[in-house]
């Protein structure tokens, strides 16, 4: 308890926790408001950054250090904690611990990935382009960020200027919530906290003034200047809540019709493209020609409206007689390559280059494939998306390759609305027995590092259920195959809602949901694999359906399909179906809701059981409201049944008796009050001790003064409440004073 003590002296601010907290949510509703309109992949950890900016200034606000280098401290930890976090060039704890060399790998290859992602970006803008890339961005909001929380501490707890400090992310808030079209509530907590902060704050600087000019104070009036405060933060906050925003839409067209404004808004469009728009973030949609949306690529489907299943995506036919030789191939369209954990989106979007008409693509890494070519008739709309079975070799027109990386092809186009096109494809003739042997070792660097890229706020229960189902896979393979057919318990269906958006999605699949359609099984997959350190990565494009007599395959919007592929060294990427609904190549076929035998160990176990989830803030609201209701019942018997004088001096000579001072037969009340006072007064204790205990002389001498009146006057005076409000103001210093004692004054000042 002493060592609590100690720490809580030490670490307290001088205006006390209460200002502390109240700012530190402040800072936290900039972070809230701007994870929620999720501008970028980075988000969490621009909102991070404001937390942290607000705890260092905090610090050098409340040291005795000049502006000047406080500042020039607080700047060069934010550039630094900036470059370290975002991007981010921290080595994870595994690598941490296996000496210095891949530390020194890792940070080499980030930075020069970051390095050649703002190269291209910068590069992009002053061409004119407009570029997806998202990290400049990051890095920028990430320094805002930083900045804007340790301006709101150094303006509260230097300068005692709250409001100051607080405009800028009011500003932030405002603009964040203009633009995204959020839920309100940030800004709604915003006010009231702001008007609790600056009350807390006005009412520390007026103590510090009295206490320097000697000026006596009850302290009674901070209980009640909260209380008023909070009265009007909850005004404030029905304000907020009840009056409708106010949007000059004439003025704001009438500006953004001037040249220069269109001509800026221009420049931005191309610069910050790769910046979330808020209709995008609410409704992920079919990846077509541009961009697809972060989220769930298939979301169409949730619950299968009847125009899917009669619109017709396309006819097709293929070159190969005996399609058992390509197995359960299915159409690709785009290959995702960035979990956010929320959705998936591309990351290198800028990387495309023109593809002319039978020109190589991009060889196969596999030595055996299959090559056949597709005819295709696209019948939906416009799209230039060139779906194929298998990787494309050439395609019949010029076209436009997106990249991942080198060689690794993220989606073709071609330059022209023209339905009709053919596409030459391979597909690796592999077998089990092949990718069992496949070297995981031999894996490239730049694939490892891409494919396994995850949030940082994945639940570890997610990394632990994929351990548990792969325990006793010898071979990358055959944890694969356990995953796939571990994911392939779960129900599939269409009747689903769209995911929370607090919530990881693979997390919610597989411990909460526990059904639902193709973009949950393979994002599960993946992200699973990935926490293995199995290179993995999600396609979305159309299930294969079986040819008429003529050949032909008619796919229907409805086959829209989703699939994890997996990295094999010297083969490739290699699809896997973990969708219950499919049939896999991996594994045997699933009827209905039954599994045949597992095919390696740690398969068979059974799906995570759900978990619900304890309502424990409601008990612990229910539980203060209860204790606060007693106490209050008590305090108003107490006023109404008991003379408070009389009860104040009793409290006073039991706390005197366990201090070593009880009172002796025959002593006046003055006379012990005397004694009292000077135990108070003498001894070696913290300074922040003896200050509360110099503070109680005014209310023991009354409350003296009050104790013989009631005993001694020859008209008594009626009950008084007094004696309970001195009371409040002595308790705890006495209490501190007690523990002080008991510890042997072993906590230094």
């Amino acid at each position: 308890m002493g060592t609590l003590i100690w720490l809580e002296h030490r670490l307290r601010p001088r205006p006390g926790w209460l200002p502390f907290f109240l700012l530190l949510t402040l800072v936290s509703t900039l972070a809230w408001a701007v994870v929620m309109a999720r501008w970028l992949p980075e988000v969490n950890r621009v909102g991070t950054m404001a937390v942290w900016g607000m705890l260092l200034g905090t610090l050098l606000a409340l040291r005795p250090l000049a502006a000047r280098w406080a500042w020039a401290l607080f700047l060069a930890y934010g550039v630094v904690l900036t470059l370290l976090h975002i991007p981010p060039l921290r080595p994870p704890l595994a690598t941490l611990f296996n000496g210095w060399q891949p530390i020194s790998s890792f940070i080499r290859q980030q930075s020069l990935l970051l390095v050649a992602r703002l190269s291209a970006w910068g590069e992009a803008i002053v061409a004119g382009e407009s570029s997806q890339e998202t990290m400049g961005i990051a890095l920028g909001m990430g320094l805002v960020a930083w900045l804007l929380a340790g301006y709101a501490a150094w303006a509260t707890f230097r300068q005692h200027q709250p409001l100051r400090g607080l405009t800028p992310i009011g500003v932030a808030l405002a603009v964040n919530q203009t633009f995204s079209q959020i839920e309100i509530w940030p800004v709604l907590l915003f006010v009231p906290l702001a008007a609790l902060l600056a009350a807390a704050i006005h009412y520390h600087t007026l103590v510090e003034g009295w206490e320097q000019r000697g000026v006596d104070y009850s302290p009674e009036i901070r209980p009640e200047q909260l209380a008023a405060a909070g009265a009007i933060a909850f005004c404030l906050f029905l304000l907020a809540w009840a009056i409708p925003a106010i949007r000059p839409s004439a003025i704001a067209e009438a500006v953004r019709q001037t040249a220069a404004v269109q001509e800026a808004e221009a420049v931005m469009e191309r610069a910050f493209a790769g910046v979330r728009q808020p209709e995008r973030a609410s409704q992920p949609v079919d990846p077509g020609d541009g961009e697809p949306a972060e989220g769930l690529p298939r979301a169409m489907l949730i619950g299968s409206p009847p125009e899917l299943w009669r619109t017709l995506v396309m006819t097709a036919t293929i070159s190969l007689t005996d399609t058992s030789q390509i197995g359960g191939v299915n159409w690709r369209g785009l290959s995702y390559d960035q979990y956010t954990g929320h959705g998936w989106k591309v990351s290198h979007w800028d990387d495309r280059t023109t593809i002319a008409a039978g020109e190589l693509i991009s060889p196969h890494e596999s030595e055996t494939v299959v090559q056949f070519t597709q005819t295709v008739h696209w019948r939906l709309d416009g799209r230039q998306t060139r779906y194929s079975l298998g990787l494309p070799l050439s395609l019949d027109q010029d076209g436009v390759a997106t990249w991942h990386g080198p060689g690794d092809l993220a989606r073709l186009q071609g330059e022209e609305e023209e339905p009709f096109y053919q596409i030459r494809t391979a597909v690796p003739a592999v077998t089990s027995a092949t990718l069992r042997l496949a070297d995981p070792s031999a894996v490239p660097e730049r694939i490892l590092s891409q494919y396994t890229q995850l949030p940082d706020g994945l639940p570890p229960r997610v990394r632990q259920l994929a351990a548990q189902v792969t325990a006793g896979a010898g071979t990358p393979y055959d944890q694969a195959v356990a995953l796939e057919r571990f994911l392939r318990q779960y129900p599939y269906t269409l009747g689903v809602t769209r995911p929370p958006t607090d919530q990881d999605l693979v997390d919610y699949f597989l411990f909460d949901l526990q059904k639902g359609y193709c973009d949950y099984y393979a994002s599960a997959m993946v992200v699973m694999a990935r926490s293995l350190g199995l290179p993995a990565r999600l396609v979305v494009g159309y299930a294969a359906v079986t040819a008429n007599e003529g050949g032909v395959q008619s796919i229907m919007q409805a086959n829209g399909h989703s699939w994890p592929e997996l990295y094999f060294a010297g083969v490739g990427w290699v699809s896997f179906e973990p969708t219950a609904a499919y049939l896999s190549d991996h594994t045997f076929p699933i009827v209905g809701e039954q599994a045949a035998a597992p095919l390696t160990p740690g398969v068979d176990i059974p799906m995570p059981q759900p978990v619900t989830t304890f309502p424990w803030i409601t008990v612990l609201l229910l539980l203060l409201l209860l204790v606060g209701g007693w106490q209050w019942w008590r305090w108003q018997v107490r006023q109404n049944q008991e003379d408070g004088i009389l009860w104040a001096y009793r409290r006073w000579q039991k706390q005197a008796a366990q201090l070593g001072h009880p009172p002796r037969p025959g002593q006046t009340a003055w006379e012990f009050m005397a004694e009292g006072d000077q135990l108070l007064q003498t001894g070696k204790r913290p300074a922040w001790l003896s200050a509360r205990l110099t503070r109680l002389h005014p209310l023991l001498h009354r409350l003296t003064q009050l104790f013989n009146e009631r005993q001694y006057a020859a008209a008594k005076p009626p009950p008084s409440a007094e004696g309970f409000h001195l009371w409040q103001g002595m308790a705890r210093p006495l209490w501190l004073l007690r523990w002080w004692q008991k510890i042997g004054g072993r906590a230094k000042e």
